[in-house]
Parts: C-alpha cells; structure tokens; sequence
C-alpha cells in the first residue's frame, strides 16, 4: 500500500499546495535538529540524554520520531532523499515568493540542504543536512557505540 490515509482537500491543485507546506514543515523540522544534534555533539553533551529528551518533550515530532535515532546511529539510508528535499524546500520558497509573502526561513531551510547538496550529500537521507553542519564543526553527531561485553 502506498498510502495508509486519503484525505480529500479541495479543488485540483490544492493536493500538490498542500503536500509544498507539509514537505517545507517536515524538512525544515530536520534541517532544525540536525543543527541542534550538531550544536550538542560540538559542546560535548550526552547524546542519548539529548535525544531522549528532545523526543520527549516540545521538540517532538512525527520526523524525529521517524528519523532522529536513526541519524545519530549513522543510518542516512534515504527515504526521502536531501536532493528531493532540497527541491521541495525550493518550490515552496518560490511559491512563497510569488505570493507576495516573505520567506526568511524557508531561504533558510532551503540553503542548508543547498549547502548539503553541493557537499555531496545529495543521494543520502534529507538527514544528510547533518553531515553538513559536522563538517563546519570538525565533530559527529552520533549516539555511543554500545561496547561488546
């Protein structure tokens, strides 16, 4: 089954508008913690507890749930891939734009997956933005390897 729920919202178009907002919501959602994974790993925070609470608390959602542990254990096997994030990101910025609204952020999110992208990421996991942001830190982002007793 491709798709678990059909939702019926409005007129032709709308669908594709509808799926640009929830794209932009989800990937700017990663972009975000990616950054704070990084920020985190940089200080030398705990990991594990970082997540753990993040995933507990305000800064819970349905793509941390689906892709943060994953990140930190190095899995960037591409559901959804940062080149396709990248290109939705875009279009809505572009949308954005045509309707006459400012969109700060969503340049933002679009120009981290841009930097992503050029850094080679493109084909991996829009988590990838990650690797980004290890690259400026000199630091991985990764939950410990548990050790073989």
């Amino acid at each position: 089954m491709y798709a678990e729920n059909i939702f019926h919202v409005g007129p032709a178009g709308h669908a594709i508008r509808l799926k640009l907002i929830h794209n932009y919501i989800a990937f700017a959602n990663v972009a975000s913690w990616c950054e704070g994974f990084a920020l985190a790993a940089r200080e030398g925070l705990d990991m594990d507890k970082v997540i753990g609470i993040i995933s507990a608390a305000g800064g819970k959602s349905g793509m941390m749930d689906l892709y943060g542990e994953a990140t930190l254990k190095r899995d960037f096997t591409p559901l959804m891939s940062l080149a396709n994030a990248q290109k939705d990101v875009r279009y809505y910025a572009e949308w954005l734009e045509q309707a006459g609204l400012p969109g700060f952020m969503a340049e933002s999110v679009h120009q981290t997956y841009a930097l992503a992208s050029i850094m080679g990421f493109e084909d991996e996991s829009c988590t990838a933005v990650i690797k980004a942001y290890e690259k400026l830190t000199g630091v991985e982002a990764r939950l410990p390897v548990a050790s073989e007793e």
